[in-house]
């Protein structure tokens, strides 16, 4: 028959109590990097589902506004006429959001609408996380054919967001827009 090995309660409570500072120190000494994401990750993972209103000047040379949503790899803009109707709907595939150094998140992607298709690439700073700068073309290695850029909609309302009918934002990306001295 076996016997089994019993301690008295007072034993195994001190033992408990004895090792409670351990645990507390091994605890509050984890790295922070594997607990909390930086910044930029945080700000990568909101990009991933958010909507933008923006502007560009399509391949005729007509001043553009379109309204952006993202959705990871995926999305669509719709071009918005004068009035604020939907004039033309355009797909975003192949989105690639990269972190770079600087607290910079790059989306990285292909646009396509009515035939035609493209890269685009945006810029977002965690120093300025409401705004993209981008651009856009038809084949990199021709080089960009315009300034792509935006604000971003931060409203509870996501279906009918208000909108600004004269934002037009046509200037090249400035180095304060990516959060740069």
């Amino acid at each position: 028959m076996e016997k089994s090995m019993r301690f008295p309660p007072i034993l195994i409570s001190t033992l408990v109590l004895s090792l409670m500072p351990v645990f507390a120190l091994a605890l509050t000494q984890a790295p922070a990097s594997a607990e909390e994401p930086s910044a930029s990750a945080k700000l990568r993972k909101s990009l991933m589902s958010s909507r933008w209103d923006s502007s560009y000047v399509d391949l005729a040379g007509t001043s553009r506004r379109a309204i952006i949503r993202l959705d990871g790899e995926k999305g669509r803009y719709d071009v918005l006429d004068e009035q604020g109707g939907v004039n033309l709907r355009g797909d975003l595939s192949e989105l690639r959001y990269e972190i770079e150094s600087g607290g910079v998140v790059v989306i990285r992607g292909t646009w396509s609408a009515g035939g035609t298709e493209g890269y685009l690439v945006f810029r977002i700073s965690v120093g300025v996380p409401n705004r993209f700068m981008g651009n856009y073309g038809l084949d990199p290695a021709q080089g960009d054919r315009g300034n792509w850029n935006g604000r971003r909609f931060f409203t509870l309302d996501r279906k009918n967001p208000p909108l600004d009918p004269n934002f037009q934002d046509r200037r090249p990306p400035q180095d304060e827009d990516l959060g740069n001295p």
